[in-house]
């Protein structure tokens, strides 16, 4: 028997742009809860530009249920197989970050963890180039985050998405998924998440970490390569 105890209450399950159709398995080992979705939006789905295919699938997920002050919660990370294809670029710990730090390697997995100082906007901007690339910002005022994605002239392709994100002991953790068109964010341990393609200029990679009016101090940040599973 299922019973909602929070019949007023709607709760997003992914606060990106292209997060469609999921899909569960059952029987899987342990018996956790495993979700795969495809990374598009019918809005848009026929305008992307891509070939062969359109879209994408999310990376596989495991979902979980969490007691958190707000009641029960669903939270959503990634695999813990996608571990074994991570090779570390580097780790960096307690530095205060008050302009921008540019890491030029090719990242694709980002875990970073902010404590909040008197910078109002901080975050990361992913895909940098000269004239900018896709920002994730988080607006301590506001008590958002943010992701703004060009949206060249993809009809109906929204620039920005956002979610609010409450601060945990003053503190905003994230891990960042990142492909050649998509982003997947996952905040506090997957109790939010934001999945999103990007259509960024070809072969930018740089990642910069930001802090604007102000400073923010990064308690963490690993940053990590991903093996490739094709041998295409």
């Amino acid at each position: 028997t299922f019973i909602d105890e929070y019949p007023d209450q709607l709760l997003w399950f992914d606060w990106g742009a292209d997060d469609y159709a999921g899909t569960t398995f059952y029987n899987a080992p342990d018996g956790r809860c495993q979700f795969i979705a495809w990374m598009n939006n019918w809005a848009y789905a026929e305008l992307i530009p891509t070939s062969v295919w359109r879209g994408a699938t999310t990376i596989p997920r495991e979902l979980r249920l969490v007691n958190t002050e707000a009641g029960v919660r669903l939270a959503q990370f990634p695999v813990d197989a996608l571990n074994q294809l991570r090779t570390p670029l580097g780790k960096w710990e307690h530095f205060t970050l008050g302009e921008t730090l540019s890491l030029d390697e090719q990242v694709r997995d980002l875990e970073v963890e902010f404590e909040l100082r008197d910078a109002q906007v901080f975050g990361v901007e992913l895909f940098a180039t000269k004239v900018g690339g896709v920002q994730l910002t988080y607006d301590v005022n506001a008590q958002q985050l943010v992701l703004h994605r060009p949206s060249g002239d993809i009809r109906n392709f929204n620039p920005a998405v956002s979610a609010p994100l409450v601060a945990v002991d003053g503190r905003i953790r994230l891990r960042i998924l990142v492909d050649r068109s998509s982003i997947e964010v996952f905040a506090h341990d997957g109790l939010l998440t934001m999945t999103s393609q990007v259509f960024p200029e070809v072969d930018a990679a740089h990642v910069r970490l930001f802090a604007l009016d102000g400073t923010v101090h990064v308690l963490s940040l690993c940053a990590y390569q991903i093996q490739r599973i094709w041998n295409a």
